[in-house]
């Protein structure tokens, strides 16, 4: 290991070849020796961070499905309807950006693609994006509900019924690639939409 090379760097670099053999070349067709080749490292030291070809593309997965709850969480709790529907608009413009990413959305058609055979990845996905997602996003209507600001429901209704406003047919399209993913100022529409209707059906 080179001096001053510290190990998130170089998980970094052969995690990012990695993603990009994997767009490239498939779970199959992306190798060890091409990673550790393109990043630059020996291929002991991509052994002795990850033990095998399996681990580096879940891993690769992990981070790029976390990256699309991490940024939501960290939201703050409102105290009043005007601070619930900033939030709202808020979370729903940030999940849109991370979720229309050119690389979630490989990582979405490469889950549903090897849904048969590596159904771990559809799991890493399902526990590290959506299931994530909607924890942050249910954490939030609860903390709403017990202000007085949205009516009792059952949480997790009111959190699929908030990303179905906002995502609608949208994620299909994408997907299907007969959609393109929308521009930031159609997103912030979106976002608004979505919290203007959730609050129009939920509002205390």
């Amino acid at each position: 290991m080179k001096s001053g090379d510290s190990k998130n760097s170089i998980r970094d670099r052969i995690l990012s070849v990695a993603f990009q053999s994997l767009k490239e070349n498939g779970f199959l067709g992306a190798s060890t020796l091409e990673i550790a080749t393109k990043a630059h490292v020996s291929k002991r030291e991509l052994y002795a961070l990850f033990p095998s070809k399996d681990k580096i593309l879940f891993a690769c997965i992990a981070e790029r499905a976390s990256a699309i709850s991490g940024s939501v969480a960290e939201l703050p709790e409102p105290s009043t309807s005007h601070e619930l529907f900033n939030v709202l608009r808020e979370f729903g413009f940030i999940f849109l950006k991370d979720v229309t990413r050119a690389d979630a959305l490989t990582v979405f058609r490469f889950a549903i693609a090897r849904s048969g055979d590596l159904p771990e990845v559809a799991r890493i996905i399902d526990r590290n994006g959506r299931r994530a997602t909607h924890e942050a996003l249910a954490k939030l209507i609860d903390h709403a509900v017990s202000r007085g600001l949205l009516k009792h429901s059952e949480t997790k209704q009111m959190a699929r019924a908030y990303l179905g406003l906002l995502w609608s047919d949208l994620q299909v399209g994408l997907l299907l690639g007969v959609l393109k993913p929308p521009a930031e100022d159609q997103m912030k529409l979106l976002s608004e939409q979505a919290a203007r209707e959730f609050l129009a059906i939920y509002s205390t």
